[in-house]
């Protein structure tokens, strides 16, 4: 017997009033207002939860499309289901990082050409993105979040898609990296 088979049995039990206990239900609401529940059903196919992803520290990050260079690219329609984030701002100024607080914000971006098989640089044929989670981080700080219910990027469409990040920031983004945990959300 499969768990959503067990569950509908459970549901259908407790709708003609037996008692069956505390039942949880485990739905998934992304931020922005996306919400999926793995299991059948009559309505259209649910999507289907890839392999787990971890970012290692990337540093560079600017106003244009940055990723990992440890990364290749996902299909088109992919998702990414972002459970935590880390940024640091070595601060500092010249040759020591960003004299300010600097606002970074991971992104979904489609593009259309690839630099040696990588997300390194999105912005070669950019097609498409889609926004994520977007945290300001102040000078000589570091901050984690972590996402108690995944932070769900909407999907974007073009022949290659990656999780990356932008920086906005009026001095720069010397001395700027940011790490992502989580998992792809397959079309």
């Amino acid at each position: 017997m499969t768990r959503s088979t067990a569950l509908h049995e459970l549901l259908e039990a407790a709708s003609l009033g037996n008692r069956i206990g505390l039942i949880c239900v485990v739905l998934a609401v992304s931020m922005t207002g996306t919400a999926w529940a793995q299991g059948r059903g009559n309505g259209p196919p649910q999507p289907r939860v890839g392999p787990s992803f971890t970012i290692p520290p990337v540093q560079g990050v600017s106003v244009a499309p940055t990723g990992s260079p440890l990364m290749t690219p996902d299909p088109s329609g992919t998702q990414y289901a972002i459970t935590s984030m880390t940024v640091s701002n070595a601060g500092g100024g010249v040759g020591g990082g960003t004299a300010g607080p600097v606002t970074l914000t991971l992104i979904a971006v489609a593009f259309g050409t690839l630099e040696n098989n990588t997300c390194r640089l999105l912005h070669l044929g950019f097609a498409e993105a889609a926004p994520g989670p977007k945290v300001t981080v102040p000078p000589l700080d570091t901050i984690h979040i972590t996402f108690p219910q995944p932070y769900i990027t909407a999907p974007v469409t073009g022949p290659f898609v990656c999780l990356g990040a932008t920086a906005e920031t009026a001095t720069g983004s010397i001395g700027l990296t940011w790490s992502a945990v989580g998992n792809r959300i397959l079309p």
